[in-house]
């Protein structure tokens, strides 16, 4: 889940004296799922694993009701988490790089 839906709502970051109440009403209320991490190791990659990964995923979310979701932190030459994302439809609205300078 997104918990930033609900923590945005709670007055200057404070969870006391009452943001913990604010935090833990509104957990029921996130319609919203980011995938922070999401791999798998060498032996396991281009079997179907992530197929089944993305699938599981997306069925929970039904399940749950989820209105959207955000695939984060994948850095833009990762072709496979890229491609898996392409044929899912996503859509890219931020790209990651990592930049590389000798001291």
């Amino acid at each position: 889940p997104d918990i930033n839906q609900v923590l945005i709502k709670i007055r200057r970051g404070r969870l006391f004296p009452t943001g913990i109440f604010k935090l833990l009403l509104g957990l029921k209320k996130i319609n919203y799922v980011r995938v922070i991490a999401l791999g798998v190791t060498q032996p396991y990659r281009k079997v179907g694993i992530e197929a089944f990964f993305y699938a599981e995923i997306i069925q929970k979310a039904m399940d749950k009701k989820i209105a959207g979701g955000e695939a984060s932190w994948i850095l833009e030459n990762n072709e496979m988490m890229n491609k898996g994302l392409k044929n899912l439809n996503a859509t890219i609205y931020k790209r990651y790089r990592i930049f590389e300078k000798v001291l």
